[in-house]
């Protein structure tokens, strides 16, 4: 049943895009049944205008005849569907949760979003939250304007057999079963939290669920969903079976593990090791390297790598910006350092919001809470906030379309070293 999370953020990135499509209709709707089956009904429609391009008459469609036999052989069906100058499909989808919805989690662009959790075992609850970006009232009530004129709409309903102690959702049928939300509406947080005993009465399992099993990292704490991607994905475990210890530093081998680990542990192309103090033993050992490497961090000397000493803000910071190929912003600063582009890229691109600190100190020690906060936020930034906070960049606007092509070429691109980023750094300690 794990794999239906992937389906399921699938439905909510579905209804992000359609935010930026124009006038469509969007409802997915997701019912999980006691017996293990998954029942999907996915609204999909433009609205005739929007579809038709104005200089050329032609008519763009949702899926074309092959995109259809491709989502058949997934076992999706298809009716037509035509209402109120609307016209697209609607897709059903019954499946077996654990056996057959595997098909769909590796589908395009989805599969590295749906690899985060959404659904977590705390306690005697479990905490069900779906991904949404935040956005201003004045940016929704654009939106409804626009959807609303031609009776377009976007939401997404969740159904379980049982109702949730608690929800944001926009509006609940009346056995409180059915959650309904509508993102003109709602941004962010969107969740629901459900009784553990209700999922144990009605026999459905919860072993697709991530557990907490830290006494020291409630639900509320904006680290929570860090940790727990941390935890599932081996890029760090607890300071003990039941300590994250969140206030905790850490280390300067510790954070280069992290960090190759997000990567997807590559192997070190060069194996030669200049540090004395880094061992072919050290748990360490690879992620030094292959930092070094690429050159997200030096050592502390020619021959020393300190992989002992705590790292600070501005570490931290600095190893994740250059491990993405030290993105552009341009931010005037009287006096830089040698952090202050890493931080300004961090802060432009919603990496430390909602962190305890007003006001970042990149010379402080930076607790194990902040340090796997920023790294899973990084990589939601390379999922899909790139586009959409560089969007000048690859327009025109500061003309680097044509040093590094398009902007899928740049996100898919691997080898930053052909961009010229990975300059020699020296020996000062970064």
């Amino acid at each position: 049943m794990k794999k239906a999370l992937s389906l399921v953020l699938a439905v909510v990135m579905i209804a992000m895009m359609f935010l930026l499509s124009g006038c469509a209709r969007y409802h997915g709707t997701m019912k999980f049944n006691a017996d293990g089956t998954l029942d999907s009904t996915l609204l999909l429609a433009m609205h005739k205008e929007s579809a038709t391009d104005p200089t050329t008459g032609e008519t763009y469609t949702l899926f074309d005849e092959e995109s259809i036999k491709a989502y058949e052989e997934l076992g999706f069906t298809f009716e037509e569907y035509s209402e109120d100058g609307f016209e697209g499909y609607i897709l059903h989808l019954t499946e077996d949760i654990d056996e057959k919805v595997e098909g769909l989690s590796g589908a395009d662009a989805l599969a590295s979003i749906a690899e985060t959790p959404i659904f977590y075992v705390e306690k005697d609850k479990v905490i069900m939250r779906l991904p949404a970006p935040e956005r201003s009232e004045e940016e929704m009530e654009a939106g409804r304007e626009m959807f609303e004129s031609v009776g377009g709409y976007d939401m997404i309903t969740i159904e379980f057999p049982f109702a949730p102690l608690e929800t944001n959702a926009s509006s609940v049928s009346e056995d409180g079963k059915a959650l309904t939300w509508d993102l003109f509406k709602d941004s962010g947080n969107l969740y629901a939290i459900y009784s553990l005993e209700e999922f144990t009465k009605a026999g459905m399992t919860t072993e697709y669920m991530s557990v907490n099993p830290f006494e020291d990292v409630e639900y509320e704490d904006y680290y929570h969903d860090a940790v727990m991607w941390a935890l599932d994905n081996g890029i760090t475990t607890g300071t003990s079976e039941t300590r994250f210890s969140p206030d905790s530093t850490c280390t300067r081998g510790q954070v280069v593990t992290f960090l190759w680990r997000a990567f997807g542990e590559p192997e070190p192309n060069i194996m030669f090791n200049p540090f004395t103090d880094v061992k072919e033993s050290d748990y360490y050992y690879k992620a030094v390297l292959w930092a070094v490497e690429n050159g997200i961090t030096a050592g502390t000397s020619d021959t020393t790598f300190s992989p002992d000493s705590t790292c600070t803000n501005g570490h931290i910071l600095t190893f994740i910006w250059r491990a993405y190929g030290k993105p552009f912003v341009f931010v005037e600063t009287e006096e830089k350092q040698w952090y202050t582009d890493a931080v300004n890229w961090a802060e432009f691109s919603g990496l430390l919001d909602d962190l305890p600190t007003e006001e970042l100190d990149p010379m402080a020690n930076c607790p194990r809470a902040d340090v796997v906060t920023v790294l899973y936020r990084s990589l939601g930034y390379t999922a899909n906030d790139l586009y959409s906070n560089f969007t000048d960049m690859f327009t025109g606007s500061y003309g680097l379309e044509e040093e590094y092509g398009d902007y899928e070429d740049y996100v898919d691109f691997k080898d930053y070293s052909d961009f010229g980023y990975f300059e020699d750094l020296g020996d000062i300690e970064y």
